[in-house]
């Protein structure tokens, strides 16, 4: 199954939607759940109430390590794209004009919780708008998605 779908409606709309793996989640899952039974297997019940803080915290851990993907991909898996008299909207919000769109760029991010490509739109300098496009993707994904967007825009694809 593909990862991501990338649709051109008309000359003046693209839509790119990704999928989501479920095969990452079952397994960190499965190990997050793992992990706790050995741990409360090990432990003496009159130790659980010294360290019970230390319990809460592991278990939040957990918990980030296994949601954050699905998190991201619910606030990221859908962007439409719409160019409309010079203007840039995505999900039919206005983002910026056309001649503020400096490139798509895409860097490698490499980080304790998130390792992978970032693809996101640069705004001239200034501007706090830069937009995420998707985060934690392969090389060769994100190179061929930062090129269709990249036709779709005009702008130059620029590799951090």
């Amino acid at each position: 199954m593909e990862k991501y779908i990338i649709k051109k409606m008309e000359s003046n709309e693209i839509i790119i939607s990704f999928n989501f793996n479920k095969t990452s989640t079952i397994l960190s899952i499965v190990f997050s759940l793992s992990i706790l039974t050995l741990i409360a297997l090990k432990i003496r019940s009159g130790v659980i109430q010294n360290i019970w803080g230390s319990l809460i915290i592991l278990i939040l851990i957990l918990l980030y390590l296994t949601f954050n993907k699905y998190y991201e991909w619910t606030k990221n898996k859908y962007h439409k794209f719409n160019i409309q008299e010079e203007n840039l909207f995505i999900n039919d919000k206005f983002h910026c004009n056309l001649n503020k769109l400096q490139s798509i760029n895409i860097y490698n991010s490499i980080n304790k919780f998130e390792s992978g490509w970032i693809i996101y739109l640069k705004i001239f300098p200034g501007s706090s708008h830069d937009y995420i496009i998707k985060k934690r993707l392969g090389e060769k994904e994100a190179i061929e998605i930062a090129d269709k967007i990249s036709l779709f825009l005009n702008r130059k694809v620029i590799i951090d």
